[in-house]
């Protein structure tokens, strides 16, 4: 991907001006929407001032010579602070809208965002801190490949029972911040499991844009023992996992 150009964008509408912020999260809604339709009230289509978004762009040759940088890629995520975790790891990090090229799906580029993001952000903690992160998702794939590339996520095949701190966060969500998540405000939390019960259940609420068969294989994840373990907590209508983690 040597010609694939990566930019971090932090809280954007703190740190840039209001035209480059305009122009960022135009060229982001216009890209989504090839892939999105409607487009959701989410992530970097909201309040700019708490998110972090990673770009990849590539450079192409128009006919009359002329260079353009095209976007191909972007995830965004949300900083969302938890009061009750220790001092430096207040602000957790939740993953949320990744959208790719249909060209360059399943050729790392997820890797490539992810790692440049959560780079990123642990890089400005305290040394030893940990980074808690958090993901919602309906569909095996998803939250299989969170299992696999972090560390203490619950729920997951290695752990089973959440701890205080996953109970702390997961309260703290349905308490204060479903509205960043899309999480219906009539959905039920099942803090055994961290499923979100009627997540989508509300009519009109625009989570259902992002709603997925978890029967359907194109979902579902190549680790047969995060896939099976995924989609039985999944089983039902309108369910959402709520995953929590630590990074290093």
């Amino acid at each position: 991907m040597d010609d694939i150009e990566f930019a971090v964008h932090h809280k954007p509408g703190l740190t840039y001006s209001p035209l480059k912020t305009v122009e960022l999260v135009n060229e982001l809604r216009q890209f989504a929407s090839l892939s999105i339709n409607p487009l959701p009230k989410y992530q970097i289509f909201t309040n700019a001032d708490d998110k972090v978004v990673v770009t990849a762009h590539i450079k192409k040759a128009t006919s009359d010579g002329t260079e353009i940088r095209e976007l191909v890629a972007f995830t965004s995520a949300v900083l969302i602070m938890i009061p009750g975790l220790p001092q430096g790891e207040r602000e957790l990090l939740h993953t949320g809208l990744t959208v790719i090229s249909p060209e360059l799906r399943r050729k790392g580029m997820l890797v490539q965002l992810f790692t440049r993001l959560i780079v990123h952000v642990y890089s400005s903690r305290p040394i030893n801190s940990r980074l808690w992160i958090t993901s919602l998702a309906e569909v095996p794939n998803s939250l299989a490949h969170i299992a696999a590339y972090f560390s203490e996520v619950f729920p997951s095949p290695s752990k089973t029972s959440p701890s205080t701190t996953d109970l702390l966060i997961a309260r703290t969500i349905s308490q204060q911040h479903r509205s960043k998540m899309l999480i219906s405000p009539t959905a039920v939390l099942d803090e055994e499991n961290f499923v979100f019960k009627g997540s989508n259940g509300t009519y009109g609420w625009p989570g259902e844009v992002f709603k997925k068969d978890v029967n359907d294989t194109q979902y579902w994840h190549r680790n047969r023992v995060f896939n099976d373990f995924y989609r039985e907590l999944l089983t039902g209508e309108d369910l959402d996992l709520l995953e929590s983690r630590a990074k290093l």
